[in-house]
């Protein structure tokens, strides 16, 4: 199984139902109220499940801006508003990892989705939480971390490029591999302080290795890979 990294992810919507009107039409009221509580829950439902099939579009915005700031971690909510299968709007609710361009970049990437399940207009508050893989490990901090990118020649971003660390003292240690995304962008941490080789391996292209990299505690290094 590949081994990326992965931000933390909880969605969760509170629905009320409001019965209005006399006492005349308080039943009538009150079956309306249910309906449109079902149909929110319908809707709910079809929302949640395009975004766990579609989870990619956040986490490769996750593994972006880890790439240039690996402390980059908090939650953020947003408000949105979907009429006819698209987020028509969307609203910054509360954004704790202090980067604007972060929550711009999620909105961005949501509002290329359709879902078809979404007739009508339909509001919908989905809370986040963004840490780095590893950042819960006690020894996170005592250890370096390695991100970068994986192109081909023109600068076109390589998907599922394998990054293997072999240790350069001991070849016959090597680390977990971590897998570039669809952007390119391939993040790895809990990397054991010392002399690394980093071996860059992509579908139909020759092995790229990077010899002697150096890892000293809390250290985040940033690396390019150019395959032929």
């Amino acid at each position: 199984m590949k081994h990326r990294s992965r931000v933390l992810f909880a969605a969760m919507l509170a629905i009320f139902c409001f019965s209005c009107g006399n006492s005349e039409n308080r039943e009538s009221s009150q079956e309306t109220g249910q309906g449109e509580c079902l149909a929110d829950s319908v809707q709910t439902a079809a929302l949640i499940g395009h975004l766990r099939a579609n989870f990619d579009d956040i986490h490769d915005v996750s593994m972006r801006f880890h790439h240039l700031d690996h402390n980059l971690n908090g939650m953020i909510r947003l408000d949105m508003h979907w009429e006819d299968g698209r987020m028509t709007s969307a609203e910054v609710a509360a954004n704790e990892t202090g980067s604007e361009d972060f929550a711009d970049a999620l909105i961005e990437n949501i509002e290329k989705w359709y879902i078809d399940e979404l007739t009508g207009p339909f509001d919908f508050s989905l809370p986040l939480k963004i840490t780095i893989v590893g950042s819960d490990d006690s020894k996170f901090y005592e250890k370096g971390i390695l991100t970068g990118e994986v192109t081909d020649s023109n600068g076109n971003p390589i998907k599922e490029a394998q990054l293997l660390l072999r240790s350069s003292d001991d070849p016959g240690i090597e680390l977990s591999p971590c897998y570039s995304n669809r952007e390119g962008i391939f993040v790895k941490t809990l990397i054991p302080v010392g002399d690394w080789d980093v071996e860059c391996t992509a579908p139909g292209s020759e092995e790229v290795l990077i010899e002697n990299v150096g890892f000293k505690a809390g250290e985040h290094v940033r690396k390019k890979f150019t395959v032929e």
